[in-house]
């Protein structure tokens, strides 16, 4: 049942001892919401972790999925998402793992060192929970198999994802009720606003003028000096090009 949406699924969240209560009551409360707009699919797992004091029961359940990095190195995995878990068992027995350290979920990309409200970070917050996820949704659609199709796509179709799925739901999510749209809006989700600033960039003129889309095969392939804004950009002008269904 990995590859198609499974009843009563609950959220699976593994925390250290020191990560606040309210970061856990929060990500189930967007994770309950992503399973009515993708569908509720088992064998998620979303992992925070601190240090070695704190966190046994976080690696204990790393064992138990055969989720592996190289223990002579550190005893503390590296922050990785979306990263895969039994997939060299016989059979395999996947699971779909996202292992974020506590510091960067209270601070996600040093953005408080910049001056980010707390109301941005959470919604920068919940925007990588939706980004995640629908890395696990793409992933069943490939069960058993390498995504083999390029890195534009797969991390595009997963930004206009958290673009569009915040932009119709941030009115629903506990944290943000009051607050106005400019005040929560975090990167795409003025999608208007957003298409046309990366259109620009792909214009005469424009930064990328002369870059255009590789369809490489390897996840990644895809590198020249406007990769960041293709990644986040090419899906969308497909969509533009044909429409959302298509995309």
């Amino acid at each position: 049942g990995f590859d198609r949406p499974q009843e009563n699924i609950e959220p699976e969240i593994v925390y250290a001892s020191d990560v606040p209560d309210y970061i856990v009551s929060e990500y189930i409360e967007i994770q309950k919401k992503l399973y009515e707009t993708l569908g509720p699919y088992n064998r998620y797992i979303h992992f925070i972790y601190s240090d070695i004091e704190n966190s046994q029961n976080v690696l204990d359940r790393l064992s138990e999925v055969d989720y592996y990095w190289d223990k002579s190195e550190s005893e503390l995995p590296e922050q990785s998402c979306l990263s895969a878990a039994g997939l060299w068992d016989e059979p395999i027995d996947p699971y779909d793992t996202c292992i974020l350290k506590l510091s960067h979920v209270l601070n996600p990309h040093g953005m408080k060192d910049y001056g980010a409200s707390e109301t941005t970070v959470k919604t920068a917050t919940y925007s990588g929970y939706a980004h995640e996820y629908f890395h696990a949704y793409q992933r069943r659609w490939f069960y058993g198999e390498n995504m083999t199709l390029p890195m534009w796509f797969i991390e595009g179709s997963s930004v206009l994802h958290q673009n569009i799925w915040l932009r119709d739901n941030w009115k629903t999510i506990s944290s943000l009720q009051g607050l106005s749209f400019e005040e929560v809006e975090y990167e795409g989700m003025d999608l208007d606003r957003w298409y046309k600033q990366e259109r620009a960039k792909f214009k005469p003129g424009g930064d990328c003028a002369d870059y255009s889309l590789k369809i490489e095969i390897e996840y990644g392939g895809d590198i020249g000096t406007c990769h960041g804004y293709t990644i986040a950009f090419g899906t969308a002008y497909m969509a533009y090009l044909t429409s959302y269904q298509t995309a």
